[in-house]
Protein backbone atom coordinates (compact mmCIF):
# COMPACT_ATOMS: atom_id res chain seq x y z
CA UNK A 1 0.00 0.00 0.00
CA UNK A 2 1.47 3.29 -1.08
CA UNK A 3 1.28 6.14 1.87
CA UNK A 4 1.20 10.14 0.07
CA UNK A 5 2.84 12.27 2.46
CA UNK A 6 1.74 15.75 1.79
CA UNK A 7 4.61 18.25 2.46
CA UNK A 8 3.64 22.04 3.52
CA UNK A 9 4.46 24.47 0.59
CA UNK A 10 6.42 26.37 3.28
CA UNK A 11 8.61 23.65 4.17
CA UNK A 12 9.74 22.82 0.92
CA UNK A 13 10.56 27.10 0.30
CA UNK A 14 12.49 26.81 2.99
CA UNK A 15 14.75 24.12 1.99
CA UNK A 16 15.15 25.81 -1.35
CA UNK A 17 16.14 29.34 0.28
CA UNK A 18 18.74 27.12 2.78
CA UNK A 19 20.10 25.16 -0.46
CA UNK A 20 20.51 28.46 -2.25
CA UNK A 21 22.56 30.14 0.29
CA UNK A 22 24.56 27.11 0.98
CA UNK A 23 25.59 26.75 -2.78
CA UNK A 24 26.17 30.91 -3.26
CA UNK A 25 30.00 30.94 -2.42
CA UNK A 26 30.42 28.27 -4.98
CA UNK A 27 28.21 29.13 -8.05
CA UNK A 28 31.56 30.31 -9.68
CA UNK A 29 33.39 26.97 -8.96
CA UNK A 30 30.92 24.75 -9.96
CA UNK A 31 30.56 26.37 -13.12
CA UNK A 32 33.78 26.16 -13.56
CA UNK A 33 33.53 22.37 -13.13
CA UNK A 34 30.19 22.18 -15.30
CA UNK A 35 31.98 23.49 -18.00
CA UNK A 36 35.31 21.32 -17.83
CA UNK A 37 33.17 18.22 -17.42
CA UNK A 38 31.14 19.46 -20.71
CA UNK A 39 34.60 19.12 -22.51
CA UNK A 40 34.74 15.43 -22.13
CA UNK A 41 31.04 14.32 -22.90
CA UNK A 42 30.86 15.38 -26.21
CA UNK A 43 29.62 12.81 -28.68
CA UNK A 44 31.63 12.85 -31.79
CA UNK A 45 29.02 11.96 -34.58
CA UNK A 46 31.73 11.39 -37.73
CA UNK A 47 31.96 8.09 -35.22
CA UNK A 48 28.45 7.29 -35.85
CA UNK A 49 29.02 7.77 -39.53
CA UNK A 50 30.93 4.67 -39.61
CA UNK A 51 27.96 2.44 -38.42
CA UNK A 52 27.05 0.03 -41.30
CA UNK A 53 23.15 -0.33 -40.91
CA UNK A 54 22.14 2.75 -38.69
CA UNK A 55 21.33 5.56 -40.77
CA UNK A 56 20.78 8.86 -39.57
CA UNK A 57 17.42 9.00 -41.06
CA UNK A 58 16.17 6.17 -38.48
CA UNK A 59 17.13 8.55 -35.34
CA UNK A 60 14.39 10.78 -34.87
CA UNK A 61 12.01 8.15 -34.68
CA UNK A 62 14.04 6.40 -32.04
CA UNK A 63 13.54 9.87 -30.41
CA UNK A 64 9.95 9.94 -30.71
CA UNK A 65 9.62 6.49 -29.22
CA UNK A 66 11.89 7.71 -26.46
CA UNK A 67 9.89 10.45 -25.56
CA UNK A 68 6.79 8.40 -25.50
CA UNK A 69 8.46 5.93 -23.01
CA UNK A 70 9.63 9.03 -21.13
CA UNK A 71 5.83 10.66 -20.76
CA UNK A 72 4.23 7.30 -20.32
CA UNK A 73 6.84 6.93 -17.07
CA UNK A 74 6.54 10.72 -16.24
CA UNK A 75 10.40 10.82 -16.08
CA UNK A 76 12.23 14.03 -15.53
CA UNK A 77 13.93 15.71 -18.14
CA UNK A 78 17.55 14.90 -16.66
CA UNK A 79 16.87 11.18 -17.43
CA UNK A 80 15.97 11.93 -21.32
CA UNK A 81 18.92 13.58 -21.63
CA UNK A 82 21.05 11.07 -20.43
CA UNK A 83 19.26 8.30 -22.02
CA UNK A 84 20.21 10.19 -25.67
CA UNK A 85 23.54 10.47 -23.95
CA UNK A 86 24.04 6.73 -22.57
CA UNK A 87 22.29 5.31 -26.38
CA UNK A 88 24.89 7.91 -28.76
CA UNK A 89 28.33 7.37 -26.61
CA UNK A 90 27.37 3.47 -27.44
CA UNK A 91 27.08 3.69 -30.60
CA UNK A 92 30.09 6.16 -30.88
CA UNK A 93 32.21 2.74 -29.54
CA UNK A 94 30.47 -0.13 -30.79
CA UNK A 95 28.71 -1.77 -34.16
CA UNK A 96 25.47 -1.62 -33.62
CA UNK A 97 22.39 -3.78 -35.55
CA UNK A 98 19.63 -2.44 -37.33
CA UNK A 99 17.75 -4.67 -35.41
CA UNK A 100 18.91 -3.71 -31.79
CA UNK A 101 18.27 0.17 -32.44
CA UNK A 102 15.12 0.20 -30.44
CA UNK A 103 16.77 -2.35 -27.69
CA UNK A 104 19.42 0.04 -27.03
CA UNK A 105 17.35 3.15 -26.86
CA UNK A 106 15.01 1.12 -23.88
CA UNK A 107 18.32 -0.29 -22.46
CA UNK A 108 19.50 3.33 -22.29
CA UNK A 109 16.73 4.65 -20.62
CA UNK A 110 16.38 2.10 -17.88
CA UNK A 111 20.08 2.96 -17.20
CA UNK A 112 19.49 7.00 -16.99
CA UNK A 113 16.25 5.82 -14.89
CA UNK A 114 17.47 3.88 -12.42
CA UNK A 115 20.62 6.80 -12.10
CA UNK A 116 18.26 9.75 -12.06
CA UNK A 117 14.55 8.81 -10.65
CA UNK A 118 13.46 7.11 -7.47
CA UNK A 119 13.21 3.24 -7.14
CA UNK A 120 9.28 3.34 -7.78
CA UNK A 121 9.35 4.86 -11.34
CA UNK A 122 12.21 3.10 -12.68
CA UNK A 123 10.40 1.03 -15.64
CA UNK A 124 10.39 -2.74 -14.83
CA UNK A 125 11.59 -5.24 -17.28
CA UNK A 126 8.03 -6.78 -17.96
CA UNK A 127 6.79 -3.01 -18.90
CA UNK A 128 9.40 -2.54 -20.82
CA UNK A 129 9.17 -5.96 -22.86
CA UNK A 130 5.60 -5.03 -22.91
CA UNK A 131 6.16 -1.75 -24.56
CA UNK A 132 8.49 -3.08 -27.28
CA UNK A 133 5.81 -5.32 -28.55
CA UNK A 134 7.24 -8.22 -27.23
CA UNK A 135 9.97 -7.89 -29.72
CA UNK A 136 12.69 -8.22 -26.85
CA UNK A 137 12.83 -10.86 -24.04
CA UNK A 138 13.87 -9.94 -20.69
CA UNK A 139 17.08 -11.62 -20.97
CA UNK A 140 18.08 -9.80 -24.49
CA UNK A 141 17.69 -6.08 -22.18
CA UNK A 142 19.67 -7.51 -19.14
CA UNK A 143 22.50 -8.72 -21.54
CA UNK A 144 22.23 -5.11 -23.50
CA UNK A 145 22.37 -3.28 -19.62
CA UNK A 146 25.50 -5.31 -18.72
CA UNK A 147 27.54 -4.64 -22.31
CA UNK A 148 26.26 -0.68 -22.45
CA UNK A 149 27.77 -0.44 -19.12
CA UNK A 150 30.65 -2.70 -19.79
CA UNK A 151 31.47 -0.41 -22.90
CA UNK A 152 31.36 3.40 -20.81
CA UNK A 153 33.54 1.61 -18.36
CA UNK A 154 30.56 1.93 -15.80
CA UNK A 155 30.97 5.85 -16.44
CA UNK A 156 26.97 6.93 -16.68
CA UNK A 157 26.98 10.41 -14.69
CA UNK A 158 29.85 12.64 -16.30
CA UNK A 159 28.10 14.12 -19.27
CA UNK A 160 26.34 18.13 -19.21
CA UNK A 161 23.28 18.31 -21.27
CA UNK A 162 21.67 20.92 -22.64
CA UNK A 163 18.87 21.02 -20.55
CA UNK A 164 21.38 20.93 -17.65
CA UNK A 165 22.73 24.20 -19.14
CA UNK A 166 19.83 26.22 -19.69
CA UNK A 167 18.93 25.80 -16.01
CA UNK A 168 22.52 27.06 -14.38
CA UNK A 169 21.68 30.07 -17.42
CA UNK A 170 18.55 30.70 -15.82
CA UNK A 171 19.59 30.00 -12.09
CA UNK A 172 22.78 32.54 -12.22
CA UNK A 173 20.41 35.39 -14.22
CA UNK A 174 18.29 37.96 -12.72
CA UNK A 175 15.02 37.91 -14.66
CA UNK A 176 15.16 41.09 -16.18
CA UNK A 177 18.13 39.25 -18.19
CA UNK A 178 16.29 35.57 -18.82
CA UNK A 179 12.70 35.72 -17.65
CA UNK A 180 11.67 32.47 -15.24
CA UNK A 181 7.96 32.28 -16.48
CA UNK A 182 6.70 29.12 -17.46
CA UNK A 183 5.91 30.10 -20.65
CA UNK A 184 9.94 31.38 -21.48
CA UNK A 185 10.87 28.39 -19.42
CA UNK A 186 9.04 25.68 -21.62
CA UNK A 187 9.38 27.28 -24.70
CA UNK A 188 13.42 27.30 -24.13
CA UNK A 189 13.22 23.75 -22.98
CA UNK A 190 11.15 22.65 -26.45
CA UNK A 191 14.11 24.25 -27.66
CA UNK A 192 15.97 21.88 -26.17
CA UNK A 193 14.56 18.85 -26.63
CA UNK A 194 14.88 19.74 -30.16
CA UNK A 195 18.04 19.81 -30.14
CA UNK A 196 17.90 15.58 -29.66
CA UNK A 197 16.32 14.95 -33.08
CA UNK A 198 19.31 16.30 -35.12
CA UNK A 199 22.90 14.85 -35.83
CA UNK A 200 24.53 18.39 -36.44
CA UNK A 201 23.45 19.85 -33.50
CA UNK A 202 25.94 17.06 -32.19
CA UNK A 203 28.96 19.49 -33.49
CA UNK A 204 28.66 21.92 -30.41
CA UNK A 205 28.58 21.74 -27.22
CA UNK A 206 25.89 21.90 -24.64
CA UNK A 207 26.76 25.27 -23.52
CA UNK A 208 26.10 26.25 -27.16
CA UNK A 209 22.94 24.89 -27.63
CA UNK A 210 21.61 26.30 -24.43
CA UNK A 211 22.50 29.44 -24.88
CA UNK A 212 21.34 29.20 -28.39
CA UNK A 213 17.86 27.85 -27.30
CA UNK A 214 17.86 31.10 -24.76
CA UNK A 215 18.77 33.70 -27.51
CA UNK A 216 15.50 31.87 -29.55
CA UNK A 217 13.13 32.02 -27.10
CA UNK A 218 13.20 35.75 -25.88
CA UNK A 219 12.91 36.68 -29.44
CA UNK A 220 10.42 34.25 -30.43
CA UNK A 221 8.31 35.83 -27.20
CA UNK A 222 9.96 39.08 -27.35
CA UNK A 223 10.49 39.10 -23.28
CA UNK A 224 13.76 39.64 -21.32
CA UNK A 225 17.37 41.52 -22.29
CA UNK A 226 19.37 38.05 -23.26
CA UNK A 227 19.95 39.19 -27.14
CA UNK A 228 20.69 42.39 -25.91
CA UNK A 229 23.27 41.73 -23.50
CA UNK A 230 24.88 38.86 -25.92
CA UNK A 231 24.87 41.21 -28.75
CA UNK A 232 27.04 43.89 -26.46
CA UNK A 233 29.41 40.92 -25.66
CA UNK A 234 29.39 39.83 -28.88
CA UNK A 235 30.71 43.56 -30.35
CA UNK A 236 33.28 43.43 -27.55
CA UNK A 237 34.66 40.10 -27.73
CA UNK A 238 37.80 39.14 -27.77
CA UNK A 239 40.12 37.77 -30.94
CA UNK A 240 41.08 34.81 -29.66
CA UNK A 241 39.44 31.61 -31.21
CA UNK A 242 38.36 29.56 -28.58
CA UNK A 243 35.11 27.76 -29.05
CA UNK A 244 34.65 27.87 -25.07
CA UNK A 245 32.06 29.95 -23.28
CA UNK A 246 33.39 30.82 -20.19
CA UNK A 247 30.15 31.52 -17.71
CA UNK A 248 30.35 33.04 -14.23
CA UNK A 249 27.95 35.17 -12.31
CA UNK A 250 28.65 38.46 -11.42
CA UNK A 251 28.61 39.33 -7.59
CA UNK A 252 27.85 42.88 -8.10
CA UNK A 253 24.56 42.60 -10.25
CA UNK A 254 23.71 39.46 -9.19
CA UNK A 255 23.76 38.33 -13.41
CA UNK A 256 24.85 36.45 -15.47
CA UNK A 257 28.00 37.26 -17.24
CA UNK A 258 29.87 35.64 -20.19
CA UNK A 259 32.91 35.74 -22.09
CA UNK A 260 32.83 34.70 -25.67
CA UNK A 261 35.73 34.52 -29.43
CA UNK A 262 35.22 34.70 -32.54
CA UNK A 263 34.78 31.27 -32.75
CA UNK A 264 31.78 31.03 -30.21
CA UNK A 265 29.90 33.98 -32.18
CA UNK A 266 30.26 31.63 -35.19
CA UNK A 267 29.01 28.91 -33.46
CA UNK A 268 26.52 31.28 -32.11
CA UNK A 269 25.21 31.77 -35.49
CA UNK A 270 25.24 28.00 -36.93
CA UNK A 271 23.42 26.53 -34.05
CA UNK A 272 20.93 29.13 -35.09
CA UNK A 273 20.69 28.28 -38.05
CA UNK A 274 20.20 24.65 -37.71
CA UNK A 275 16.92 25.60 -34.99
CA UNK A 276 15.65 28.08 -38.14
CA UNK A 277 15.85 24.76 -40.38
CA UNK A 278 13.97 22.81 -37.88
CA UNK A 279 11.15 25.77 -36.92
CA UNK A 280 10.88 27.27 -40.67
CA UNK A 281 10.45 23.22 -42.13
CA UNK A 282 6.75 23.93 -42.59
CA UNK A 283 6.46 26.97 -44.81
CA UNK A 284 9.04 25.77 -47.20
CA UNK A 285 7.28 22.89 -48.13
CA UNK A 286 8.70 20.59 -46.38
CA UNK A 287 6.25 17.06 -47.18
CA UNK A 288 7.64 15.58 -43.47
CA UNK A 289 7.36 17.64 -40.65
CA UNK A 290 10.65 18.96 -39.04
CA UNK A 291 8.98 19.45 -35.82
CA UNK A 292 7.98 16.00 -34.65
CA UNK A 293 4.23 15.89 -33.07
CA UNK A 294 4.96 13.80 -30.50
CA UNK A 295 7.59 16.28 -29.20
CA UNK A 296 4.60 18.95 -29.69
CA UNK A 297 2.48 16.91 -27.68
CA UNK A 298 4.84 16.71 -24.66
CA UNK A 299 4.43 20.54 -24.62
CA UNK A 300 0.73 20.46 -25.39
CA UNK A 301 0.13 22.48 -22.54
CA UNK A 302 1.72 25.92 -23.89
CA UNK A 303 0.48 27.54 -27.86
CA UNK A 304 3.73 26.68 -29.06
CA UNK A 305 2.66 26.40 -32.45
CA UNK A 306 0.67 29.81 -32.29
CA UNK A 307 4.48 31.21 -31.29
CA UNK A 308 6.05 29.26 -33.91
CA UNK A 309 3.68 30.70 -36.51
CA UNK A 310 4.13 34.25 -35.54
CA UNK A 311 7.59 33.95 -35.71
CA UNK A 312 7.48 32.26 -39.27
CA UNK A 313 5.02 34.90 -40.39
CA UNK A 314 7.53 37.57 -39.17
CA UNK A 315 11.12 36.62 -40.65
CA UNK A 316 9.70 34.16 -43.22
CA UNK A 317 11.30 36.86 -45.81
CA UNK A 318 15.28 36.69 -43.47
CA UNK A 319 15.09 32.77 -43.57
CA UNK A 320 14.42 32.59 -47.27
CA UNK A 321 17.63 34.97 -48.27
CA UNK A 322 19.41 32.70 -45.65
CA UNK A 323 18.13 29.55 -47.22
CA UNK A 324 18.83 31.19 -51.03
CA UNK A 325 22.60 32.00 -50.12
CA UNK A 326 23.89 29.36 -48.04
CA UNK A 327 22.79 27.17 -51.75
CA UNK A 328 25.12 29.80 -53.15
CA UNK A 329 27.61 29.43 -50.83
CA UNK A 330 27.46 25.65 -51.72
CA UNK A 331 27.76 25.84 -55.43
CA UNK A 332 30.77 28.48 -55.24
CA UNK A 333 32.71 25.90 -53.32
CA UNK A 334 31.56 23.07 -55.62
CA UNK A 335 32.56 25.23 -58.74
CA UNK A 336 35.71 27.32 -59.05
CA UNK A 337 34.20 30.13 -58.42
CA UNK A 338 36.62 33.47 -56.75
CA UNK A 339 37.05 33.27 -53.06
CA UNK A 340 35.54 37.05 -52.39
CA UNK A 341 31.97 36.16 -53.98
CA UNK A 342 32.03 33.32 -51.56
CA UNK A 343 32.89 35.34 -48.74
CA UNK A 344 30.36 38.05 -49.35
CA UNK A 345 27.83 35.45 -49.34
CA UNK A 346 28.70 34.13 -46.16
CA UNK A 347 29.39 38.06 -44.38
CA UNK A 348 25.46 38.60 -46.05
CA UNK A 349 24.15 35.47 -44.20
CA UNK A 350 25.75 36.50 -41.23
CA UNK A 351 24.21 39.71 -41.70
CA UNK A 352 20.49 38.29 -42.13
CA UNK A 353 21.40 35.62 -38.63
CA UNK A 354 22.73 38.71 -36.74
CA UNK A 355 19.38 40.37 -37.75
CA UNK A 356 16.92 37.84 -36.51
CA UNK A 357 19.01 37.02 -33.57
CA UNK A 358 18.24 41.47 -33.18
CA UNK A 359 22.02 41.91 -33.19
CA UNK A 360 22.04 43.95 -35.74
CA UNK A 361 21.19 47.09 -34.68
CA UNK A 362 23.57 46.61 -31.94
CA UNK A 363 26.48 46.01 -34.71
CA UNK A 364 25.12 49.01 -36.65
CA UNK A 365 25.23 51.22 -33.48
CA UNK A 366 28.97 50.26 -32.76
CA UNK A 367 30.33 50.72 -36.39
CA UNK A 368 28.60 54.43 -36.50
CA UNK A 369 30.64 54.96 -33.25
CA UNK A 370 33.86 53.81 -34.40
CA UNK A 371 33.81 54.69 -38.28
CA UNK A 372 35.42 57.78 -38.33
CA UNK A 373 34.59 60.51 -41.37
CA UNK A 374 38.37 59.74 -42.80
CA UNK A 375 37.75 56.13 -42.82
CA UNK A 376 34.44 55.99 -43.52
CA UNK A 377 35.72 57.28 -47.44
CA UNK A 378 37.98 54.58 -47.49
CA UNK A 379 35.36 51.86 -47.68
CA UNK A 380 33.80 50.83 -50.91
CA UNK A 381 31.32 48.60 -49.14
CA UNK A 382 28.80 48.98 -45.78
CA UNK A 383 30.31 45.72 -43.22
CA UNK A 384 26.49 44.90 -43.01
CA UNK A 385 25.34 44.74 -46.63
CA UNK A 386 26.92 42.95 -49.34
CA UNK A 387 28.46 43.71 -52.97
CA UNK A 388 26.64 46.25 -55.29
CA UNK A 389 27.50 43.33 -57.75
CA UNK A 390 24.98 41.80 -56.48
CA UNK A 391 22.16 44.04 -56.56
CA UNK A 392 20.70 43.22 -59.48
CA UNK A 393 19.79 39.82 -58.15
CA UNK A 394 16.08 39.49 -55.83
CA UNK A 395 17.30 38.33 -52.69
CA UNK A 396 13.74 37.45 -51.91
CA UNK A 397 13.39 34.95 -54.60
CA UNK A 398 14.37 31.91 -53.22
CA UNK A 399 14.67 30.24 -56.82
CA UNK A 400 16.71 32.99 -57.96
CA UNK A 401 19.99 31.79 -57.25
CA UNK A 402 19.49 28.15 -59.08
CA UNK A 403 19.42 26.21 -55.95
CA UNK A 404 16.45 24.52 -53.87
CA UNK A 405 15.76 26.11 -51.00
CA UNK A 406 16.88 22.98 -48.10
CA UNK A 407 13.81 22.24 -46.37
CA UNK A 408 14.33 18.91 -44.02
CA UNK A 409 15.76 18.30 -40.98
CA UNK A 410 14.76 15.05 -40.45
CA UNK A 411 17.82 13.77 -42.68
CA UNK A 412 21.42 14.11 -42.29
CA UNK A 413 21.55 17.95 -43.07
CA UNK A 414 24.51 19.57 -44.66
CA UNK A 415 23.97 23.08 -44.06
CA UNK A 416 27.26 23.89 -43.50
CA UNK A 417 28.81 21.02 -45.01
CA UNK A 418 31.66 23.58 -46.78
CA UNK A 419 31.31 26.49 -44.02
CA UNK A 420 34.76 26.86 -42.37
CA UNK A 421 33.13 29.09 -39.50
CA UNK A 422 32.19 25.44 -38.48
CA UNK A 423 34.06 22.87 -37.31
CA UNK A 424 33.37 19.40 -39.12
CA UNK A 425 36.77 18.17 -37.44
CA UNK A 426 36.48 14.89 -35.12
CA UNK A 427 36.56 17.09 -32.27
CA UNK A 428 38.80 16.12 -29.49
CA UNK A 429 38.33 12.25 -30.46
CA UNK A 430 40.47 10.62 -32.90
CA UNK A 431 38.15 8.81 -35.45
CA UNK A 432 39.02 4.81 -35.97
CA UNK A 433 37.67 2.92 -38.80
CA UNK A 434 36.48 -0.28 -37.16
CA UNK A 435 33.94 -0.61 -34.10
CA UNK A 436 34.21 -3.75 -32.07
CA UNK A 437 31.06 -5.74 -32.58
CA UNK A 438 27.64 -6.28 -30.65
CA UNK A 439 28.32 -10.05 -29.43
CA UNK A 440 26.54 -12.60 -31.34
CA UNK A 441 27.45 -16.47 -29.94
CA UNK A 442 26.24 -19.25 -29.57
CA UNK A 443 25.53 -17.99 -26.28
CA UNK A 444 24.79 -14.68 -26.56
CA UNK A 445 20.72 -13.83 -26.09
CA UNK A 446 21.78 -11.12 -29.50
CA UNK A 447 21.96 -14.21 -31.75
CA UNK A 448 18.55 -14.99 -31.61
CA UNK A 449 17.68 -12.05 -34.09
CA UNK A 450 15.77 -15.06 -36.44
CA UNK A 451 12.91 -14.71 -34.46
CA UNK A 452 12.60 -10.81 -33.28
CA UNK A 453 12.51 -10.57 -37.15
CA UNK A 454 9.47 -13.13 -37.26
CA UNK A 455 7.80 -11.35 -34.21
CA UNK A 456 7.92 -7.86 -35.08
CA UNK A 457 8.97 -7.59 -39.06
CA UNK A 458 10.66 -4.65 -40.11
CA UNK A 459 12.78 -1.99 -38.00
CA UNK A 460 10.83 0.83 -39.57
CA UNK A 461 7.42 -0.97 -39.20
CA UNK A 462 8.13 -1.57 -35.51
CA UNK A 463 9.15 2.07 -35.02
CA UNK A 464 6.20 3.36 -36.60
CA UNK A 465 4.00 0.84 -35.11
CA UNK A 466 5.15 1.53 -31.63
CA UNK A 467 4.85 5.30 -32.07
CA UNK A 468 1.68 5.94 -33.94
CA UNK A 469 0.01 3.95 -31.79
CA UNK A 470 -3.77 5.09 -30.95
CA UNK A 471 -3.66 3.59 -27.48
CA UNK A 472 -0.81 6.54 -26.12
CA UNK A 473 -0.29 6.83 -23.49
CA UNK A 474 -0.85 3.64 -21.90
CA UNK A 475 -2.15 3.31 -18.62
CA UNK A 476 -0.20 1.18 -15.74
CA UNK A 477 -1.53 0.12 -12.32
CA UNK A 478 1.19 -0.99 -10.26
CA UNK A 479 1.03 -2.34 -7.09
CA UNK A 480 3.68 -3.49 -4.64
CA UNK A 481 4.99 -6.93 -4.77
CA UNK A 482 4.47 -9.10 -1.01
CA UNK A 483 8.21 -10.61 -2.01
CA UNK A 484 10.06 -7.83 -2.39
CA UNK A 485 8.44 -4.38 -2.36
CA UNK A 486 9.46 -4.26 -5.86
CA UNK A 487 6.25 -2.36 -8.35
CA UNK A 488 5.05 -4.92 -10.54
CA UNK A 489 2.62 -4.63 -13.17
CA UNK A 490 -1.13 -5.96 -12.21
CA UNK A 491 -2.85 -4.66 -15.32
CA UNK A 492 -1.54 -3.78 -18.83
CA UNK A 493 -4.40 -1.56 -20.75
CA UNK A 494 -4.29 0.48 -23.84
CA UNK A 495 -7.59 2.72 -24.04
Amino acid sequence: MKRHVALDHKLIESERIACDLAIEPFKNEILQYLQDLEQSSVVNPVMIDNQPEIKWEMRPYLIDFLIELHLIFKLSQETLFLACFIADKYCSRRIVYKRHYQLLVTTSLWIAAKYHENKIKVPTLKELYQLCYRSYDPAMILQMQRHILITLEWSVGNSVSTFDMVQCLMSISSHHTIPQDSDFTGLSYFLADLTLYQRDFMLYSSSTKAITAILLASRILNVGRFPEILGQLMVNSSDNNDGRFHIMIDPTANDICLSLGKRSIDDIRACLQLFLNDIFGYKMGNARESISTTLLRKYKHLPIQNWLNYYRSKNLHLYTQISSLSGSIRLTNLASYPGSGSSLLRDYVRSCLDEIAGFKNIFKTYSDQQISPSSESQLSVPPSTPSPSFSSVDLSMSTGWGLPTPTSSRSSLSQFENNPNVSFTAGHVKPCTVCPTTPASASSSFSTAASITSRSGSFCSLLLKTSSSKGLPVNFKRSLSAQDAVPSINEFTIT
